[in-house]
């Protein structure tokens, strides 16, 4: 009984430093996602600023370049290889690689 209990408590303290580490390692690499980022804040209501995000459930962004009062946003999906980010641009059909 006492190998099982000291089996089971290796076991755990050994899965809790592996997800710590993990929990570390992406907190890191993702520093850019999910998250909403604007350039500067806006010093008048016409001052131009630009938006990036994008959302890992969905593998979705945009970059979008606004001021209070008119904006345009161009959407695009993405997926993760590491540190890389394919992005795909639909509406004018064309892909890029960012690391």
């Amino acid at each position: 009984m006492k190998k099982l209990v000291v089996l089971v408590g290796i076991a755990a303290v050994a899965y809790g430093g592996w997800t710590l580490q993990h929990r570390t390692h992406d907190s890191k690499r993702n520093i850019a996602l999910n998250r909403f980022w604007v350039d500067h804040m806006p010093a008048n209501e016409r001052d131009p600023f630009n938006v990036f995000v994008a959302h890992t459930p969905e593998g979705m962004g945009g970059f979008a370049e606004e001021t209070q009062w008119h904006g345009q946003i161009e959407r695009f999906r993405f997926d993760m290889e590491g540190n890389v980010m394919h992005a795909v641009f639909p509406w004018p059909a064309r892909t890029r690689t960012s690391r």
